[in-house]
């Protein structure tokens, strides 16, 4: 099944009064999915901390029409396999959300009016929860037993304050959008944090001479041999802040990382050039390792940003790996495409899949139900589970699992076989020389 979607808003057309947006056709794959219900035990405990939470901070007073606390929600989910045949999950867990927004206009409060240090502005926190099933379960094969708990993963306060950064109308703080990775038997996680004074350009929030508006890094997690034991914490000791030798005042998030002969790399940028970063975990630096030409592989994505999505997973029957990136045409448009590259350096690009969002029934008005995508899908992990041993020269098997956040409100889960996934991917074009 596919749809239209209607949301270049840069290419309007019409002259009789009426305005019609066009866009491209992107396939709705209605896969079995389900929710992850076993973070909504954190996100309650989070909720009965509410009352507490500075959410409009500033002088202490009432701002008239101020927003009220957002309520913490579980989203952006990752996924890992871990050893006997169990999965391990991780979930933002934020009030940054899009829960209640009506999709026009930004999805915060901001104070234009004032300025540091009486500055009025809204706080967002983000920590991680985590989760670990049987693989059986996620694969629909054995039902829930209802009692896996999600637990909140804990930081260390000196990390804590760490991760603290004004931005341009709002402060963010904590640890966002987990990546899971294994490196031998180590547990890693990519995430999302504020550094301070990471862009040029002054913040209302602070004192400009002295510090400038923050700005999304990514940074290492070692989690350790993680993570059935009763709680984690993660200190200033596991949490390894990476730096580009380029772009260096520009937002870094979505790097999409795997793992080749147990070295860390992460997929920086897929258009108009694939840059393929090797990060080290012990100091922090993110080199160009590799860049190869991609655009005509995208080409047919007019209009729209090729960002980063999921962590690559590797299908060695099939000399690649395979991910998932999104594709934006604005804040409330997000799609997806599958794509695959070689599994030896350079990492060149291998095929691009067609456009495609994850569908569900909805019952809009009294006709039979209709099938939609929310606006905001973002495919932030995958994993290769019920797979057997594949013999060299036979088909790959098994299920591509897919987690993903859904308005940033919603943690969900979704399944698709291997072999249909790698059918949907389309030869790139021709292959091109490293730059």
């Amino acid at each position: 099944l596919e749809f239209d979607l209607y949301q270049d808003y840069s290419f309007l057309r019409g002259g009789d009064g009426t305005q019609t947006l066009y866009g491209k056709p992107v396939q709705m794959l209605t896969l079995q999915t389900f929710r992850l219900p076993s973070f909504k035990s954190v996100e309650d405990m989070h909720n009965g901390l509410q009352a507490s939470q500075a959410c409009i901070a500033g002088e202490g007073k009432q701002i008239p029409n101020a927003a009220h606390c957002k309520r913490f929600y579980a989203y952006n989910p990752s996924i890992l396999q871990l050893h006997d045949g169990k999965v391990l999950l991780f979930a933002r867990l934020s009030n940054w959300s899009l829960c209640s927004w009506a999709g026009s206009g930004r999805p915060y409060a901001d104070y234009t009016s004032t300025r540091w240090p009486n500055a009025v502005f809204e706080e967002y926190h983000s920590h991680m929860a985590y989760l670990v099933l049987p693989e059986l379960e996620v694969m629909g094969k054995a039902s829930s037993q209802n009692d896996s708990v999600a637990r909140h993963l804990a930081l260390s306060e000196d990390l804590w304050i760490r991760t603290r950064a004004p931005f341009f109308e709002v402060f963010r703080q904590g640890l966002e959008d987990p990546r899971l990775l294994r490196v031998g038997k180590e547990v890693l996680a990519l995430v999302v944090y504020g550094k301070r004074a990471g862009r040029k350009e002054g913040t209302r929030l602070a004192d400009k001479r002295v510090e400038t508006a923050g700005a999304f890094r990514q940074a290492l997690v070692t989690l350790g041999e993680c993570c059935e034991s009763e709680s984690i914490s993660v200190g200033a000791e596991d949490f390894v802040p990476l730096e580009t030798d380029f772009d260096r005042h520009a937002q870094q998030k979505n790097w999409m990382p795997f793992v080749h002969e147990n070295r860390v790399f992460a997929i920086y940028q897929l258009m108009p050039t694939m840059k393929v970063l090797a990060l080290d975990a012990t100091t922090g630096s993110a080199t160009l390792a590799h860049e190869t030409v991609t655009a005509e592989a995208f080409g047919a994505l007019k209009r729209a940003e090729v960002r980063g999505g999921s962590q690559c997973v590797h299908v060695p029957e099939e000399k690649l790996y395979l991910g998932v990136a999104h594709i934006s045409r604005g804040r409330s448009a997000y799609t997806h495409v599958f794509f695959s590259f070689a599994d030896t350096p350079p990492f060149g690009l291998l095929g691009v899949s067609r456009e495609w969002c994850l569908a569900h029934e909805e019952q809009l008005d009294s006709e039979r139900p209709s099938l939609v995508c929310e606006g905001v899908q973002f495919v932030s992990g995958i994993a290769l589970l019920g797979r057997k041993s594949v013999p060299e020269g036979g088909e790959s098997g098994g299920h591509l699992v897919m987690t993903y956040g859904v308005m940033d409100c919603d943690a969900r889960l979704a399944r698709m076989p291997l072999r249909a996934v790698l059918k949907a991917i389309l030869p790139a074009v021709r292959s091109k020389p490293e730059l």
